[in-house]
């Protein structure tokens, strides 16, 4: 008798990048494979009702992570420091990894862009599988070319930020001067 297949938990990103015209120039995605310590040690922390010490914040300093409630990862307008982000650096995952490489923060000057407010999409269910998508917009208003080569999600969680995804992209995705990058992850459970 065949067994039967466990419940499989993926999560997809995808980039679309749009010049100043609103024309779509560019289109990535891909399985997210970089999951890194501090998701798994917020995940332990709701699961058991105890705090995990000694987990890296974004700032590279010592916290812990206990049950707070929600991973709160909307971000906010106008605020790179939670939510879905972007980045250039372009080092291999590390599990340890508590930070992207070199995060784009938000501005409107060089190497900056201006991050809009991230929103969750609603669930849905198709077949066996049911999921939900979370975006957000980033807007190139820096006076130059960004090049994306790491995107991921931060959320906060008793008031300081970790890193819960970092994935590398590549091939590398250009955002012109006056355009726009829409991030998306998709997060699914498939019977």
């Amino acid at each position: 008798m065949k067994q039967p297949r466990p419940p499989l938990v993926e999560m997809r990103w995808a980039m679309e990048v749009r010049d100043h015209q609103g024309r779509l120039i560019a289109r990535e995605s891909d399985k997210s494979r970089s999951y890194v310590r501090a998701f798994i040690d917020w995940m332990y922390s709701h699961f058991s009702g105890a705090g995990v010490a000694l987990v890296p914040d974004t700032l590279g300093v010592n916290r812990t992570i206990a049950n707070y409630g929600a991973m709160g990862s909307l971000g906010p307008n106008d605020n790179s420091l939670y939510g879905l982000v972007l980045g250039t650096g372009v080092a291999a995952v590390l599990i340890t990894d508590n930070k992207l490489g070199t995060q784009i923060v938000h501005g409107l000057v060089a190497n900056t862009l201006d991050h809009q407010l991230g929103e969750v999409l609603g669930e849905t269910t198709v077949g066996g599988t049911r999921s939900f998508k979370t975006r957000r917009l980033f807007v190139n208003a820096s006076g130059g070319t960004i090049t994306v080569n790491e995107c991921g999600i931060y959320f906060t969680s008793g008031g300081f930020y970790f890193c819960a995804v970092r994935d590398l992209v590549s091939p590398a995705v250009p955002i012109p001067n006056g355009g726009t990058a829409t991030l998306i992850y998709t997060i699914s459970i498939s019977v």
